[in-house]
């Protein structure tokens, strides 16, 4: 009976099949991107612990510092995909273009940080050495915010429109390019100057610069403009520009706000000790790389929910969700498997060539927070894919609330009270995450359940009407 079902799931409308079609390059591609910080991470851990501690918060405060501009403009992605579900088209490229000209302004903008860096980080508490590599990264990080920002505004044209693979070339370039400069700049090999996390750091930018070029190439290429005019939609639309602002400005404050908690969170436990913090930035970089097919079902999911609510489908949105949860809860039941089972897989590649005593400390201390991660892994998959599709629906609104009550009153004062010196360290600081996490996914399910994100539409369809 459990193979009969699973051969007509997979071929329906909304199946396995469809979900993984679309979600596999988005798998794919969102490994790449995070393969790029996970040989960071292992080529900063192999030239000294300093810089693989630094990298971790600073990497963090560079994106909460552009994430809510990335949100926005990238939220572009449901108001195409709406479009195309609609029959639409004809609006697609005005959508694109009003994206690129936020993203104009929100990287002019961004550059006004950069003077209050240095101040930024006065307040970590962290050391001075390791707070003057902090600085070096996240200044170089902001710098280059503009190929981030643009970058995600062009990506959301294909994501929309369910072109993935475009996105999976694109990103394997940038990786192969990001995997050399970090190896040259880092190191300072074949004549290249060594400049340790700051040649980490502008081997990602290269690498999102290359990114972006190919991108925008496709974007304006023969097919494309005769298709959907995207050399024609670069008039001004206020209109427009206000509902990407209204829905995407929740999307990219949810962002921040998850960026922030979590910036925090690093923050916290960078007071309780170097190895503390090398650990558990041992065990995010794991989680990530480890959790992308799992980010990335959720973009397919969102994807599809958006474009099938386009159609005034709701019910294949649902199937949609249900797919997704399926295929994301049976892999993360396997990975949980495995951070219990063979934690040395998972870590032998961040200690292989660090110092012996370094190295079985921070091993030690990984194999405990890998047998957190196993317990609330599948959980963090249901929030993810009941969020996609409330986010596709156009619910960012409550998304966001939810981020910041739970992520403030759950996890970041939680765990300020846990690094205190009678707070219990970082057992109950990562218990907390925890506790965080389950609390998302229960939150995200009752929502689904409620059925209020079917009626919602980002699109001006004239046949839809949504209060509230």
């Amino acid at each position: 009976m459990i193979f009969k079902y699973i051969k007509s799931r997979w071929s329906q409308p909304c199946g396995y099949k469809e979900i993984l079609d679309l979600a596999w390059p988005l798998i794919l591609s969102a490994s790449a991107v995070t393969i790029q910080q996970f040989v960071d991470r292992i080529f900063l851990s192999w030239y000294s612990s300093e810089a693989l501690a630094a990298a971790a918060p600073s990497g963090a405060f560079s994106f909460l510092a552009i994430g809510l501009f990335i949100g926005i403009v990238g939220y572009s992605n449901a108001f195409i995909a709406q479009y195309n579900g609609a029959g639409l088209n004809n609006r697609i490229s005005s959508c694109v273009w009003q994206a690129i000209y936020l993203s104009i302004i929100f990287s002019a903008l961004i550059l006004c940080i950069l003077p209050f860096s240095e101040k930024l980080f006065t307040y970590t508490g962290h050391s001075f050495k390791l707070r003057v590599l902090e600085i070096q990264y996240f200044n170089i990080m902001i710098v280059g915010a503009f190929f981030s920002i643009c970058g995600s505004a062009v990506s959301g044209f294909f994501m929309g429109l369910g072109k993935t693979r475009i996105l999976l070339a694109a990103n394997i370039c940038a990786t192969i390019v990001n995997i050399i400069l970090d190896y040259l700049l880092i190191f300072g090999k074949f004549g290249f100057p060594e400049m340790g996390i700051k040649g980490a750091a502008y081997a990602t930018i290269a690498a999102m610069a290359v990114s972006f070029i190919i991108l925008t190439a496709i974007l304006f290429n023969r097919s494309n403009r005769n298709e959907f005019q995207t050399h024609l939609g670069w008039k001004l639309n206020s209109k427009l520009i206000a509902r990407m602002m209204k829905y995407g400005f929740p999307n990219g404050l949810q962002l921040t706000i998850d960026c922030f908690v979590w910036s925090m969170f690093l923050l916290f436990v960078g007071r309780l000790g170097t190895v503390e913090l090398a650990a558990t930035t041992l065990a995010f970089q794991i989680n990530s790389v480890s959790f992308m097919p799992v980010i990335g079902v959720g973009t397919a999911v969102a994807i599809i929910a958006a474009r099938e609510l386009g159609k005034n489908m709701a019910d294949n949105a649902v199937k949609s969700a249900v797919s997704a949860l399926h295929l994301s809860g049976v892999y993360n039941a396997l990975i949980a498997v495995l951070y219990v089972g063979l934690p040395i897989i998972f870590i032998y590649p961040f200690t292989s060539k660090a110092d012996p005593e370094s190295a079985k400390q921070l091993f030690n201390l990984s194999v405990i927070l890998l047998r957190f991660l196993a317990i609330y892994t599948v959980a963090d998959s249901l929030s993810i894919i009941f969020a996609s599709v409330l986010r596709g629906a156009g619910d960012t609104l409550f998304v966001m609330g939810a981020f910041f009550v739970l992520g403030i009153g759950f996890l970041m004062l939680p765990v300020y009270y846990a690094v205190q010196p009678e707070g219990g360290g970082l057992i109950w600081a990562w218990s907390f995450v925890t506790i965080y996490i389950f609390l998302l996914s229960i939150t995200f399910f009752f929502r689904f359940r409620q059925g209020k994100w079917k009626h919602m539409r980002v699109i001006e369809h004239p046949s839809i009407i949504y209060e509230g």
